[in-house]
């Protein structure tokens, strides 16, 4: 099941390996509400709130891709039905190869012992995965941290298969009492962590 996700992500990876160095000002994000968090999230503007199929739809018709529409539809409503995207999915409208899931997990408080089992089991599972798929990567990051608002594990990858290049990174978040997590996909190297730590969990 995750070698399908990733083989269904590659396909609709755009070539672009430029990095967006470019600051972004407060003016240019969006605060949304997340019920399943009881929190919010705040994404640059042009992140909006999407489901699997329209994730879908959206990116066969990026790509002009209308012989793989009924393929990803129903390949993203599978998806969705067993929780693999998660609770919600944020799309980047001004390249829909860049989206997040989010998911809402068990809670676990996280430490440098958790962190280093994560690790483990991303290795053990993920990257066996990828392995298995042909796909070539690149752990670029991991860390561990702590702050007064929460705890997150961070791992970041560049991925590439038939020269297409991407990357990847997965946040383990725990903040007030919850355990959720972001897969956060795209194709222009941003960096997202600014992102992700403004959830603010009620």
């Amino acid at each position: 099941m995750k070698k399908t996700i990733f083989l269904v992500i590659l396909i609709l990876f755009s070539c672009g390996e430029s990095i967006q160095k470019k600051s972004i000002e407060s003016t240019d994000y969006k605060e949304h509400y997340l019920g399943f968090l009881n929190g919010k999230i705040i994404l640059p503007k042009s992140y909006k709130k999407i489901t699997g199929p329209e994730l879908a739809n959206a990116q066969v018709i990026a790509i002009n891709r209308p012989d793989l529409e009924e393929y990803l539809t129903l390949e993203y409503e599978r998806l969705e039905e067993r929780g693999i995207f998660g609770n919600q999915i944020f799309v980047d409208t001004t390249n829909v190869t860049n989206y997040i899931f989010i998911r809402l997990g068990e809670y676990v408080p996280l430490d440098k012992s958790i962190a280093n089992q994560y690790l483990g089991m991303v290795r053990s599972s993920i990257e066996r995965g990828w392995d298995e798929s042909g796909i070539k990567y690149k752990r670029l990051e991991n860390k561990f941290v702590q702050t007064n608002k929460s705890d997150y594990i961070k791992i970041k990858y560049r991925m590439t298969r038939d020269g297409i290049t991407t990357y990847q990174t997965q946040f383990l978040m725990t903040n007030n009492f919850k355990t959720f997590d972001f897969l956060v996909v795209n194709s222009e190297n941003k960096e997202v962590e600014n992102w992700i730590k403004r959830t603010v969990i009620d």
